[in-house]
């Protein structure tokens, strides 16, 4: 049975006051595999953002991380934040082997 694609990767319209800058929040789709070691992460809407950790919360605690030391660099470098777009869609398969 297939699944919706769910709209993890979206810009929720909050806006935030901090000091005088105006902040939107962004949730971005972050890919999780496992690995011989650990655990890889990365932001296909972002490339070259990555992180790894030894566990899933290791990893996902320096995804964070990641993610916003990107977009810090990105913003100083000026280059435009790019919007979230990834779709990520979870597909049960029936195996009749």
């Amino acid at each position: 049975m297939a699944r919706r694609a769910t709209p993890l990767a979206r810009r929720t319209g909050h806006n935030i006051l901090r000091g005088r800058a105006k902040m939107r929040t962004m949730e971005y789709a972050v890919i999780y595999a496992k690995t011989r070691t650990g655990y890889s992460a990365h932001v296909p809407d972002l490339p070259g953002c990555i992180a790894t950790g030894r566990t899933l919360a290791v990893a996902q605690r320096r995804m964070r991380e990641a993610i916003q030391m990107h977009l810090r660099g990105m913003r100083e470098d000026g280059d435009r934040i790019p919007r979230p777009t990834t779709l990520v869609e979870q597909v049960e398969i029936v195996d009749a082997a």
